[in-house]
């Protein structure tokens, strides 16, 4: 059986044919290439979380955090800003105790 994706059902706004590859990557700043090869880094990576979780599976001791880091630093690539590096907090002060 052959899946049909229903463009017009995806979002309220119909689209024309010419943009049906570049409507999304343009939502997110980006170029369909340069849309392409962030999602083929998230698939890739997926793999190996995938495979490190199949691991862990077999072998409880190894693997231990490797899908779940992954999956976070997943996650915080693709709902924070793209481009823009994090800045690290850091602490000049010592806490009063």
């Amino acid at each position: 059986m052959v899946a049909h994706y229903d463009v017009s059902s995806h979002d309220a706004s119909p689209r024309h044919p010419s943009t049906l590859f570049t409507a999304h990557p343009a939502s997110v700043g980006e170029t369909w290439s340069q849309h392409a090869r962030f999602a083929f880094s998230l698939a890739g990576r997926l793999v190996v979380a995938a495979m490190a979780a199949a691991v862990h599976a077999l072998f409880p001791f190894l693997c231990q955090t490797t899908a779940s880091r992954t999956i976070d630093s997943l996650h915080a690539l693709i709902h924070d800003p793209r481009g823009v590096e994090p800045v690290a907090a850091t602490i000049t002060e010592p806490l009063a105790e």
